[in-house]
């Protein structure tokens, strides 16, 4: 996954915080949207990039 240096995902339990975070971090960008509909229990992630950019989702 070179796309990000790390993902954070906050999540209503851990288990689902776990197993997303891992989960977007080896998909691309364009995919996070898609997985974002499917899982209700996700609140927000932070993307961030190997540069350090980070970038909240979704946008506060």
């Amino acid at each position: 996954a070179d796309h990000y240096g790390a993902v954070s995902v906050l999540a209503k339990d851990a288990t689902t915080a776990d197993m997303l975070s891992t989960a977007l971090y080896v998909m691309t960008p364009d995919r996070v949207a898609d997985v974002w509909s499917k899982y209700p229990a996700l609140e927000k992630a932070l993307f961030v990039t190997p540069t350090g950019i980070i970038t909240e989702y979704p946008k506060a």
